[in-house]
């Protein structure tokens, strides 16, 4: 049996007795069934009752390597001093932090520091059961529909249902995201959250209800409000928690590129380390009118967009870079990289050949099936010397990307550190090329322009995949094609914002 713990996470178990059919004990209650202690505790929500597997030793080399027919990992739980010094294979097991528990026991974290890591957009009605958990109190319910998640308290009852990750992540110079498509009907008893919680009595909280949102901060125990402002829910459709420099902000924006509302804020308030990430709603009485919270893109890594590429979004409309967002990488040898006036604005080194200043995305994510646009506000003419690209790219030596050269705007790949046109460049025309687009459907990649952000979009060129596109990231660049002169200033907005 087991006490009621809020943090503790168990699901995905298979529980099995020889000879008779298990039996659970949580918070002092026993059940005879799996249902009943399902429903009781929210938790083991997508576990079973079968006859576990053990498969030959999994350790090589001190690496675990799940073997083939292998279901996966099952549960993770806190490191607990009775569990002895070796798993069953005889490997030697974590004394601290989390582990994953089965035949092998092995660190659940790898790295306790590492950042977001998990996205749930629900394509296809599904999400990664490996890394995600819904676990639902007093008859709530949830369900995948449409492409979201739909969380629905019990109605006239007390009652939650929460998201959960299975990950505890770090919050440290870190973003987390989600998107609010509906919220609960306003009352003072219903509620929707997005929070990251440490261990049942400290988390940090965006919380929404009766008309407001706010930040809520819990430290053993002890609640605390830095601030709340009115809800708007058209202007408030995504939601982020992040920190920087010591200090966590609460935000909302009415779309994944921001601009982003300060909803509260406050010096970090305990060491935002090993937290597990979720999203929920609950009733609080049996007046509350019932209703259903409707999540999408529930996001464990930087920048997750609604619109196109889920590598990010920005309209590139404030004064400065937004560096959970970007990295500028420069050359060292002059030019910038920088955001202001509305655009984000790339200039070449000067009097040099062949170095680049760049704009790199810090989330990798993946391009199959997507797109990205962007708008090219100012293309330096090739006679100052600056080539502009836009691309995705694996690492440096892969990807694919648009330029404007003296030949016109034409695309390009990019494998194993080799460079090669795709098809013929179109003459570049300012005008009805102000809207650059690239796609993959399919197994081929496509680039497009467009006058406008809606399309007709004609074809520049496309081909077969040239690299893995499963984990990429956007890129912005200037580029010195020649050494002399004045490098133009590559003005670029509202990158998947249309």
């Amino acid at each position: 049996g087991i006490g009621s713990l809020a943090t503790l996470t168990m699901d995905y178990n298979a529980y099995w007795s020889a000879g008779a059919y298990p039996n659970w004990s949580y918070a002092g209650t026993n059940y005879s069934l799996l249902a009943a202690y399902q429903s009781a505790s929210g938790l083991d929500y997508n576990s079973l009752v079968a006859s576990p597997e053990v498969f030959p030793n999994p350790w090589s080399n001190g690496v675990i390597s799940p073997p083939a027919g292998a279901s996966g990992i099952l549960g993770k739980a806190p490191v607990m001093s009775q569990q002895g010094s070796t798993d069953f294979y005889g490997q030697a097991v974590p004394t601290t932090g989390f582990t994953e528990m089965g035949a092998a026991v092995y660190d659940a974290l790898a790295d306790s520091t590492r950042g977001p890591g998990s996205n749930a957009d629900f394509t296809a009605n599904q999400f990664d059961r490996l890394r995600f958990t819904a676990a639902p109190l007093g008859g709530a319910t949830y369900a995948v529909s449409n492409e979201q998640l739909v969380l629905t308290p019990p109605p006239g009852a007390n009652g939650s249902i929460r998201f959960r990750s299975l990950e505890a992540l770090s919050l440290n110079g870190n973003v987390f995201m989600a998107q609010v498509k509906q919220a609960m009907p306003q009352h003072q008893d219903n509620n929707i959250w997005m929070e990251l919680d440490k261990d049942g009595t400290t988390m940090l909280r965006l919380n929404q209800n009766n008309g407001s949102i706010g930040l809520t901060l819990e430290v053993n125990g002890v609640y605390s409000y830095p601030s709340s402002i009115s809800y708007v829910a058209d202007q408030m459709m995504w939601w982020r928690i992040r920190e920087s420099s010591g200090t966590v902000y609460g935000e909302v924006a009415p779309s994944a590129g921001g601009p982003w509302t300060l909803v509260g804020s406050a010096a970090n308030p305990f060491s935002l380390t090993e937290l597990l990430f979720s999203v929920g709603a609950a009733t609080g009485s049996t007046v509350a009118p019932a209703g259903s919270a409707i999540f999408d893109n529930v996001n464990l890594d930087p920048n997750l967009s609604g619109a196109g590429f889920t590598g990010g979004a920005d309209a590139f409309a404030g004064t400065t870079l937004d560096t959970a967002s970007w990295t500028a990488i420069l050359a060292g040898a002059g030019g910038s990289v920088a955001e202001s006036g509305g655009t984000l604005n790339l200039t070449a080194p000067a009097n040099s050949s062949n170095l680049t200043n760049r704009l790199d995305g810090t989330s990798r994510s993946e391009f199959n099936s997507e797109s990205m646009i962007v708008k090219a506000v100012q293309i330096p003419a090739t006679s100052s010397g600056t080539v502009a690209r836009f691309g995705t790219a694996v690492d440096v030596n892969n990807g694919v990307f648009m330029s404007v050269t003296a030949s016109g705007l034409g695309f390009f790949k990019r494998v194993a550190g080799v460079e090669s046109a795709v098809g013929s460049a179109v003459a570049y025309s300012a005008n009805a090329m102000k809207w650059w687009r690239l796609h993959e459907d399919s197994g081929t990649v496509y680039a497009d322009y467009s006058a406008y952000s809606t399309g007709p979009w004609v074809n520049v060129a496309n081909c077969a995949d040239p690299v893995d596109f499963s984990f990429s990231s956007t890129y912005f660049s200037a580029t010195s094609s020649s050494s002399g002169g004045s490098p133009g200033v590559a003005q670029f907005a509202f990158f998947n914002q249309p």
